[in-house]
């Protein structure tokens, strides 16, 4: 596993922190170091609880969108597998007839301090770039969706129904977005790390303190068939401590077929073909290594990882970068995610060298249950 390049300070950091908060103290400065993130952690936590109990006493104006509010977040900071399950949840209420829109930050695309519609669902009116790499991806493979990006959510938010007039609104990322009102609370727990160390930011992942996890409505634990059943277990034990009798839905990350880059980015399927055995990995997601056991659970067998920081747009020199690593290597092929292909539309590929693996949410405990749940909480509220 390396780094395209130098290692990047604040990724190396974060590495070196995670590693720390895994496997404890070892030497006299790894304890110096947990003490000032412990009283950091005090100061932060402090400042989230105030947040929150300023919205929540109504100190501060929560904004409230006429379309019903759901919105899909995660309490532990890192990749928790939303965008999937987003396109889940998109798909099932597109089904049953609603005009769902989406609003994401948008982060590190163009548009996230300007808000913009990314698409109107009849067609995608940004690019990657300009929208952020989850949004693009959402719209790319959400026809008949509409996909906003904005900081300001309420904003951007009441700019799409004014326009657009959907009916139910995904808030992607939004547990932690409190000036926005959502009528219903989705949190994703990654069955790989679930709770973190328990500890909040910088002494832990957590973004805030485990209690608040009393606000949701319901648990989706992603990830699962990555953990024992004795995990499980322990995960929903703790879930029911802080809230209990609200749905508990488990899921699955599966590989689909993989599909050359070309293929992909014309919108095409899978050929059944023999692929190559040998690839190397390149991705730049919250969390890298979830992907690459997901390229080996797709019977691929992968001789290195290339990583970069999340979110990270691709440069021309990454690609060279890569395709010389891959050759070096004797690799056959460099495959991505879904999430990374969308970013290299606009850079000159070796295309035969590039295979892309989409990955599918799939549901496997409490489906009926966390749905029933959703559509009696929605019929009360109306």
């Amino acid at each position: 596993i390396r780094f395209i390049g130098k290692e990047p300070n604040a990724v190396s950091i974060e590495r070196k922190a995670t590693e720390l908060f895994k496997n404890g103290p070892k030497s006299i400065g790894d304890r110096a170091l947990l003490t000032t993130l412990g009283g950091v952690e005090r100061i932060y936590s402090w400042g989230v609880n105030f947040w929150a109990s300023m919205y929540e006493s109504g100190h501060l104006k929560q904004h409230r969108l006429h379309a019903y509010t759901i919105s899909v977040g995660n309490i532990v900071a890192g990749g928790t597998g939303k965008t999937p399950f987003v396109q889940y949840m998109a798909r099932r209420l597109q089904k049953a007839g609603e005009r769902v829109a989406i609003l994401s930050r948008g982060y590190r695309g163009a548009s996230e301090n300007t808000g913009a519609i990314v698409s109107n669902g009849a067609e995608i009116l940004l690019n990657a770039e300009q929208a952020g790499d989850e949004p693009y991806l959402l719209a790319r493979t959400l026809p008949g969706v509409v996909v906003a990006v904005g900081k300001n959510r309420a904003a951007i938010g009441a700019q799409v129904e004014k326009l657009l007039h959907p009916t139910v609104i995904l808030l992607d990322d939004g547990f932690q977005h409190w000036s926005l009102r959502r009528d219903y609370d989705i949190v994703l727990i990654d069955a790989t790390n679930p709770f973190s160390n328990g500890r909040v930011l910088p002494r832990g992942l957590l973004r805030e303190p485990l209690e608040h996890l009393e606000r949701a409505d319901a648990y989706v634990v992603t990830k699962s068939d990555l953990v024992t059943e004795a995990e499980r277990e322990k995960i929903a034990g703790v879930l029911e401590h802080f809230r209990a009798h609200v749905p508990l839905l488990w899921t699955e990350h599966r590989p689909l077929q993989p599909v050359r880059y070309a293929q992909w980015r014309n919108g095409e399927t899978a050929e059944q073909e023999a692929l190559p055995r040998r690839f190397i990995t390149l991705c730049a997601l919250g969390n890298p290594a979830s992907f690459e056991a997901t390229v080996a659970a797709a019977g691929l067998v992968a001789h290195d990882h290339l990583r970069l920081p999340d979110h990270h747009m691709y440069t021309q020199d990454d690609i060279r970068h890569a395709e010389a690593t891959a050759m070096k290597a004797g690799a056959q092929g460099i495959i991505v995610s879904e999430k990374d292909a969308v970013k290299l539309q606009v850079l000159q590929l070796r295309e035969s060298f590039w295979y892309v693996l989409p990955m599918e949410l799939t549901a496997t405990a409490g489906e009926n249950e966390f749905w029933e749940h959703m559509e009696d909480e929605w019929e009360t509220g109306r």
